[in-house]
């Protein structure tokens, strides 16, 4: 034990970290992986380790001291991986982690993107449920078409949605809106959910998640993932509060027994975050302007008459994964063409001291957007004319959601008469 102990602390090992999860890479010590220091792979691979060098004696109850000696000293020594599982920016280049087993990443820098091999541990290791499709070249300007062709249009909003796609495989060191998909039953707001999940973040058979009653579950899910779909947001037992730290990132802490006052805490960067319906109880305007609302239109299949014909979700799913590739492809080379604008961008806000604009509502993501939405081939202000449209709908809804902010918003707009209905009502 004790000179295992001693080759885990050896330079020939490396320990990395994400959001308080520590990792080791096991290349030095025998292995080929990068695996969780403190889950099962790990134990799994200590004893098979000790079988091999005929140290037979070794037994689980020895490799959790051996681990628990080296925790200590992994957490000190080790070197951050990106706090977002699936892209990272480094000196102006894009990575992007698709999960594939060969450990390749798409570099994007330039105004074009390739795969190539890891130049060095960036991101820590995904499932294989959440590999991404093997993407083909191709032009920028059909993803609109393949959006519209594999979810929905969305009418004079589809600048808007497809740009969205980009949006949310950046990186998240911006805050990027929440994004609710409203309107009446049965339209398809799952299906869009789940089918631009498994393009911008895939886990197969997990697109869309449910939680139980503990709000920690839906904290710990976050731990893994880039962008999450809340389905049924009104049977959800968590609050806006939960939402809203989700929105902007940050660490969670909670007493582990009533006891004492020892605690636990769970580290969560920001999230991309799709919502079908909001909960009653979600009423503060703090969370609602952090929210676009987007109406869903009806997902319908078209006969050559135009007439609306029935498909099954399971055809809907089977052609949207078989157009995978293109439809990834065409993303990526919107984020290759529009990324060079929206660094330029960025760099000229910089240099003339406009900071001022980080108290603009989503400054960051409509530059972004814009930026994507004319690599697509949409008219210039077209993203920024629309996220106008759709924000001030969001507002509408923040006023009337909040009692007090609509009350507030009334004096302020002269409106007395109506404040005084609504202290009446109180």
């Amino acid at each position: 034990m004790r000179a295992m102990i001693s080759g885990l602390k050896s330079g020939k090992v490396t320990f990395y970290q994400r959001n308080g999860e520590l990792y080791i890479d096991t290349m030095g010590c025998g292995g080929t992986e990068l695996l969780a220091l403190e889950q099962s792979p790990f134990m799994n691979f200590m004893l098979d380790l000790a079988y091999t060098t005929e140290n037979l004696l070794l037994k689980a109850v020895d490799v959790e001291q051996i681990v628990n000696q080296v925790r200590t000293y992994a957490a000190r020594e080790a070197i951050p991986l990106s706090s977002d599982p699936r892209s990272c920016m480094i000196d102006g280049i894009l990575w992007i982690n698709p999960g594939w087993e060969s450990g390749e990443l798409i570099k994007i820098e330039g105004g074009a993107w390739e795969v190539v091999a890891s130049p060095g541990r960036i991101f820590a290791p995904l499932p294989a449920s959440m590999a991404m499709a093997h993407p083909i070249h191709v032009p920028a300007t059909d993803l609109p078409g393949y959006l519209t062709k594999g979810i929905v249009s969305f009418g004079e909003f589809h600048c808007f949605f497809s740009t969205l796609a980009a949006t949310m495989l950046m990186p998240s060191d911006d805050v990027h809106p929440v994004i609710i998909l409203s309107g009446e039953g049965a339209k398809g707001k799952t299906t869009t959910m789940k089918l631009m999940t498994q393009l911008v973040d895939p886990d197969e058979g997990n697109e869309c998640i449910s939680v139980g009653e503990d709000p920690r579950d839906l904290l710990v899910t976050c731990l893994y993932r880039k962008m999450i779909g809340l389905d049924n947001a009104s049977k959800l037992p968590i609050s806006d509060d939960i939402l809203s730290q989700m929105y902007t990132g940050g660490t969670r802490r909670e007493r582990k027994l009533h006891t004492n006052n020892e605690l636990s805490e769970t580290k969560i960067g920001r999230m991309r975050i799709f919502i079908n319906g909001v909960a009653p109880g979600f009423s503060k305007s703090d969370f609602f302007t952090k929210a676009i609302f987007l109406d869903q239109p009806a997902v319908t299949v078209k006969d050559e008459n135009g007439v609306d014909r029935f498909t099954s979700l399971s055809a809907v799913e089977r052609d949207w994964k078989a157009m995978l590739p293109l439809v990834l492809g065409a993303l990526l080379g919107t984020i290759a063409a529009g990324l060079p604008h929206y660094q330029a961008w960025m760099a000229r806000r910089e240099a003339e001291d406009r900071r001022a604009d980080a108290s603009v509502r989503f400054v960051e993501f409509a530059v972004m957007g814009e930026a994507f939405s004319r690599a697509m081939g949409f008219p210039e202000d077209e993203f920024t004319k629309q996220i106008d449209v759709l924000d001030k709908r969001s507002k509408v809804v923040a006023k009337e959601g909040d009692e007090v902010a609509s009350l507030m918003l009334s004096l302020l707009n002269g409106e007395v008469e109506g404040a005084y209905q609504q202290l009446a009502n109180f």
